[in-house]
């Protein structure tokens, strides 16, 4: 699976990844708003209720999906935060191919 498979609409999970240490912090549930034409992929601003959590740029991230063969991920970076947008999104740029995860 490559980062060009994965469908709008489509959902999705993040977590921060410390640059330092490598700690990372829980899942957050989203959805993938678009893939722009350089690769970078847009997704909506995690929520827990109404309170929306917008990310600092430059942090690293480690996105992931399920399929039915198994879970995929990819490490990337937040380039941006574009919060007036209708549907506010977050801007991801991938720092590497997508590769299968095992998660017991």
């Amino acid at each position: 699976m490559e980062i060009k498979d994965l469908k709008i609409g489509q959902k999705l999970e993040i977590c921060l990844i410390d640059k330092v240490s490598k700690n990372r912090s829980p899942y957050y549930l989203v959805k993938l708003q678009n893939i722009t034409t350089d690769g970078n992929i847009e997704i909506d601003l995690p929520m827990c209720g109404t309170q929306i959590f917008t990310f600092k740029v430059n942090q690293m991230v480690q996105v992931s999906t399920t399929k039915e063969d198994g879970v995929y991920s990819f490490d990337g970076e937040i380039i941006a935060n574009n919060e007036e947008a209708p549907i506010p999104v977050m801007i991801i740029k991938p720092q590497g191919d997508m590769k299968k995860n095992q998660r017991r």
